[in-house]
């Protein structure tokens, strides 16, 4: 569930799971929230960030807890999305599922140019789903 924190009648964060995120995910060209301890449903909201956000073009997630879910989620957002050019997603923790949702993503996504996703739990069975899927 997710609570809002307004300031003058303007909403400041959303709180999600415990975890407040800026409101600015859905207004700014960047999204930076390394090592906030985002999960799966903070990637889903991000997901609804990236559709609604035309100014946007970077999201760094490095050192959170997302997993497979919340990666793909994220990953279809991005399929159809003309402004990220980075994504950066290393260290979490995701593996042969989400990288089948990347791979697919970066079939039909054209504006993406720098993917970081180091220091996941990938291994060779990801590895091959997403060599296998380009």
């Amino acid at each position: 569930i997710a609570n809002l924190a307004r300031k003058g009648g303007v909403m400041q964060t959303i709180e999600v799971d415990g975890v407040e995120l800026p409101s600015s995910i859905f207004r700014s060209a960047r999204i930076n929230l390394v090592s906030k301890n985002l999960r799966d449903s903070h990637a889903i909201l991000l997901a609804v960030s990236v559709r609604v956000n035309p100014a946007l073009t970077s999201i760094v997630l490095w050192g959170n807890h997302i997993s497979d879910t919340g990666i793909r989620g994220l990953a279809r957002a991005l399929e159809h999305n003309l402004t990220v050019t980075e994504l950066v997603v290393s260290w979490n923790r995701f593996g042969a599922v989400a990288m089948d949702g990347i791979a697919q993503m970066l079939s039909r996504n054209v504006a993406l140019r720098k993917l970081v996703m180091y220091g996941n739990g990938v291994r060779d069975a990801g590895a091959k789903v997403f060599a296998g899927s380009l």
